[in-house]
């Protein structure tokens, strides 16, 4: 039996969009389930997921508290899948992509967890740099285009669409932890899809990448920009410092709490940035301020985090 895991919290804009792609997804030869958890939602996302329950085989679950993580964990506590599919609330699947992740699946049986691809689909045209980022795998949570089918590390797993054996969950669950538990505010930093792959990876399972189990990831209008790439982007970076707050020395000098050294090298890639934008290179230019933002978000973390440490030793 094939289980597909989805958290959504006040997913009405997208889940029609969703749910009318999981109903034209053919289904392998095994049986299939749904698990749909709303989370915490305050529109009409319970009654639009009960509308699906005909046209799709959909156990629908309630979490109360905010965060994804708990949403996941609460589904994965009934699933009965021997394969268990973690899906957003803002994916197009392709038809072909249960058969594609369940053949994998037979195919393979020393990988335990898969990535699958994501694409992206926009309701909005992008500019041609933001386009050519989606296409390298650095925005809106999509993987390479050209990247071949293989094993891959955790970086390659995104939430929105991979699968794992169940004999992972026997020993790991999504990362309850303050910050890489995402809630959908500034305060959290998200990233409890590649803690989880990272966790199973040290307790020795194995990853593989299967390009065939595609989903598109709905991007709407007014994700489409700069803000909300660079939002992105320093998001990701605090969650890099929750996984590993090591990164900054915290014996070096401070300017304000923050390591003295990015008062230096921030306004340089900025200036670096404009340079880019002023000769044409905005693709260049955008690579530049992703990586400030990504620094900005890991040092803001950090400095959050060896605060609340001091704080604590007084």
């Amino acid at each position: 039996m094939i289980s597909v895991i989805m958290a959504t919290h006040n997913g009405t804009g997208t889940l029609p969009l969703t749910l009318e792609a999981f109903a034209k997804v053919r289904f392998p030869d095994e049986r299939v389930e749904f698990i749909a958890v709303d989370n915490a939602s305050t529109d009409g996302t319970r009654d639009l997921l009960e509308q699906y329950r005909k046209a799709l085989p959909l156990t629908v679950l309630s979490e109360p508290r905010k965060g994804k993580s708990f949403a996941l964990n609460r589904a994965i506590a009934v699933a009965k899948g021997d394969l268990i599919i973690f899906a957003d609330d803002d994916v197009l699947p392709d038809e072909q992509w249960l058969v594609a992740f369940c053949e994998g699946a037979a195919r393979i049986p020393q990988a335990d967890l898969f990535a699958g691809q994501v694409r992206h689909y926009w309701q909005k045209t992008p500019p041609r740099w933001l386009r050519r980022l989606a296409e390298e795998g650095r925005s809106y949570g999509g993987t390479p285009i050209d990247q071949p089918e293989g094993p891959v590390k955790a970086i390659f797993f995104k939430g929105a669409n991979f699968m794992i054996r169940r004999k992972v969950v026997e020993s790991v669950r999504f990362s309850e932890r303050p910050g890489v538990n995402f809630v959908g505010t500034a305060s959290s930093g998200g990233g409890e899809d590649c803690a989880f792959v990272q966790e199973a990876l040290s307790r020795g399972h194995k990853a593989h990448y299967l390009p065939a189990a595609c989903v598109r990831h709905v991007v709407r209008p007014h994700q489409v920009g700069v803000y909300p790439v660079l939002q992105r982007y320093f998001r990701i970076g605090r969650s890099m410092t929750l996984s590993d707050p090591e990164q900054f020395d915290p014996r070096g000098a401070r300017i304000l709490g923050y390591p003295r050294y990015l008062f230096r090298t921030v306004p340089r890639d900025v200036l670096r940035a404009l340079r880019y934008l002023i000769t044409g290179d905005s693709h260049a230019a955008a690579d530049e301020l992703i990586g400030v933002a990504m620094t900005c978000g890991r040092a803001q973390q950090w400095r959050k985090e060896t605060g609340a440490v001091a704080r604590g030793c007084r």
